[in-house]
């Protein structure tokens, strides 16, 4: 974490110090195009999102996450999610999911990373709020969410054009 003077009356915060405190802590991004699989790609084997990537550029540190993931897929396919991260990572996420029997609205649910998340297809598009948190061991690298279908079908599922990833590190 930037060390920065404190904040008390009569101090001067140089720009330098608070643009570092802010930028150095938070990064995100946004897909701009669709990603796809189906049972003649991929199927139900997890693959890394192509754009959904956010650097973990501090070893030994704690990030909280926060994603917005717009899919479709059918109700026999349905979706699975988690991340992947550097070496010696560990991450708890979780968020309100879609029922797989019902293709409604369900109650939080909860995984530990590499560990998935399901959640219903419904036919349309649907939009899920995943949140986590994680800590880092002495190797950075990228968070990457991964994702395929739960169950290999011929219909397609796709990750949709702006899905979005934001990590902000708390330690």
């Amino acid at each position: 974490m930037v060390a920065f003077s404190d904040i008390v009356a009569g101090n001067t915060i140089i720009a330098d110090e608070l643009r570092d405190a802010i930028l150095d802590t938070s990064f995100r991004v946004a897909k701009t195009s669709d990603q796809s699989v189906s049972s003649a790609t991929t199927g139900s084997t997890l693959v890394d999102d192509t754009q959904l990537i956010a650097p973990l550029s501090v070893g030994n540190a704690r990030y909280i996450m926060q994603a917005g993931i717009r899919y479709s897929s059918n109700s026999t396919a349905d979706i699975k999610f988690t991340f992947s991260g550097p070496s010696g990572m560990t991450m708890v996420f979780g968020g309100p999911t879609i029922d797989l029997t019902t293709s409604t609205a369900s109650n939080f649910a909860e995984a530990i990373a590499p560990s998935v998340l399901t959640s219903g297809g419904t036919g349309g598009t649907v939009l899920v709020t995943l949140h986590g948190s994680l800590s880092t061991g002495a190797t950075t690298g990228n968070l990457t969410l991964r994702w395929a279908q739960n169950t290999s079908n011929a219909g397609t599922t796709t990750v949709s054009n702006f899905s979005w990833l934001q990590v902000w590190r708390i330690t």
